[in-house]
């Protein structure tokens, strides 16, 4: 991804928050993180985030893409 683009990508699973955060804890090449804008590849529970009060769905978490996955 040298002088490119990463992408980012929302996913959606069956099983609702329980499920989302057991997927984002069970990761080795993806970091959590709250910052999306970086280069390395990240993942996000928003609405672990932004707390009960948050519109974003309980079992939706976002991928962004970036360099470090393809270092790993």
């Amino acid at each position: 991804m040298d002088g490119g683009f990463g992408a980012m990508m929302p996913i959606w699973l069956k099983g609702g928050a329980r499920a989302a955060l057991a997927i984002v804890k069970s990761l080795k090449l993806l970091v959590p993180a709250t910052s999306l804008g970086g280069v390395e590849s990240l993942i996000e529970h928003l609405a672990t985030v932004e707390g009960p009060e948050s519109p974003v769905p309980d079992d939706l978490f976002r991928i962004s893409f970036g360099k470090r996955i393809l270092a790993t």
